[in-house]
């Protein structure tokens, strides 16, 4: 008999882990490129800490409403929404230059406030996604364990892409 595999055998649970491992992804990749980019641009340190700033403050304030929202609407709906308000916000990274680079803070702030939903909906979601109490539990382990990933993986490419591409 073969070991279950969550992703393997629970459609759903596969794809709200693919969503969530490419929004953790995206965050970090965005932060870690931005970040470089503001460094190359500006050559501030103390900018560069400002978009730490950008990144973390937005987050810590939406945090509050995230769990209330995902209680109260259609979790999927909420990441729905969610993600198609990360990719506008994220537009604004197309106009960042040397004389706009207050969009990568704007951008950012934006992107990070979103974000704090995304937790929320997915750790709600993921019980009534589970077909037994087993299931719950590896679903549990391995969805918890996917953000430290996720920053690695996404904070490297953005590492990656910052420096091969830098200014352009």
């Amino acid at each position: 008999m073969r070991k279950p595999n969550v992703l393997r055998d629970n459609r759903d649970l596969r794809l709200l882990f693919v969503a969530q491992n490419l929004s953790f992804m995206g965050d970090w990749f965005t932060f870690v490129a931005l970040a470089g980019l503001v460094q190359d641009v500006t050559d501030s340190a103390l900018l560069v800490s400002l978009l730490l700033v950008a990144f973390s403050l937005p987050s810590f304030l939406a945090s509050p409403l995230g769990g209330p929202v995902a209680d109260r609407y259609d979790r999927r709906q909420v990441l729905i929404v969610v993600s198609v308000l990360q990719a506008i916000a994220a537009c604004g990274l197309l106009f960042i230059g040397t004389t706009h680079i207050w969009l990568a803070f704007v951008s950012q702030g934006l992107i990070a406030a979103f974000a704090a939903f995304v937790r929320p909906a997915v750790e709600a979601a993921v019980p009534n996604l589970a077909r037994d109490p087993d299931e719950l539990r590896r679903a549990n382990a391995l969805f918890g364990s996917s953000w430290g990933v996720m920053l690695a993986v996404g904070a490297g490419l953005g590492g990656i892409f910052a420096e091969t591409f830098g200014r352009q």
